[in-house]
């Protein structure tokens, strides 16, 4: 099933050229680098932030990106899960893609992190 924000994208990039493209997300949703920039996690990893969990597909074209925000989250010295799965796009666990079946798969793993917060509470 295509994605739609991609789509966009790509038909920007056919008429930009690609090291011109700072944020494709932003011009994707139609926000301003600056906001986009506001609202990425990525610039704003500070020590003291809560458990994340954190998953990407390894063909997102932003996977490397990921990989630097869960190293930069593990040096801040955060808690951060990182799931990766192989050969998936950006937004892969959408309802509706894949058969569903990396949107059931992400919604299990969502729950057991969210059980293993629940137990880590109740213990201490």
């Amino acid at each position: 099933m295509a994605q739609p924000h991609l789509e966009v994208i790509l038909r920007y990039r056919k008429r930009t050229s690609v090291s011109s493209l700072k944020n494709p997300i932003a011009l994707a949703v139609g926000v301003s680098i600056e906001t986009a920039t506001d609202l990425s996690p990525i610039h704003h990893i500070k020590k003291c932030l809560p458990p994340t969990l954190w998953m990407c597909g390894t063909s997102d074209e932003l996977y490397e990106q990921n990989q630097t925000f869960v190293e930069q989250m593990n040096q801040a010295g955060n808690h951060i899960t990182f799931l990766t799965y192989d050969g998936m796009g950006h937004g892969f666990f959408n309802y509706g893609w894949h058969e569903n079946k990396p949107y059931n798969d992400t919604t299990i793993e969502i729950q057991h992190f969210l059980a293993s917060l629940e137990a880590e509470h109740s213990a201490s």
